[in-house]
């Protein structure tokens, strides 16, 4: 029996390579799969969100996803999002799919508001 599937994801992870990341992550549904983050120099928020959609999917189908070789900056970058690597496995690879918990209390809720540090809530500006 042979192992999970194998994807290498793209150096830059930004606007131009979502859609064709999302693509191709489509192509490998349905199955376990492991990205290999080596090359992965660049982390936008819309390569992140393909990430954060797949790890859903993935979680959902009850398969198992993640990630090998990352680099240093990786760590970083997802840092910057309040998440870490573990935020990008499911089933048996690491952590269930979504934010750490941290990343969670410190987003906003579906009513806007966002809760502080001390636990006070406050209420964000509406356009």
């Amino acid at each position: 029996m042979s192992g999970p599937a194998t994807f290498a994801l793209p150096a830059r992870l930004d606007l131009p390579s979502a859609g064709p990341l999302a693509q191709e992550l489509r192509a490998h549904f349905g199955g376990d799969l492991t990205l290999d983050a080596g090359a992965v120099s660049h982390l936008g928020t819309p390569g992140l969100q393909v990430l954060l959609a797949a790890c859903t999917s993935w979680a959902a189908s009850g398969h198992v996803l993640t990630i090998e070789n990352a680099p240093p900056g990786l760590a970083e970058q997802l840092a910057q999002f309040g998440l870490g690597p573990e935020d990008l496995v499911t089933g048996s690879g690491g952590a269930a799919a979504g934010p750490s918990p941290a990343a969670a209390e410190a987003a906003p809720d579906a009513a806007g508001e966002a809760e502080t540090a001390d636990g006070d809530t406050t209420e964000e500006d509406q356009p």
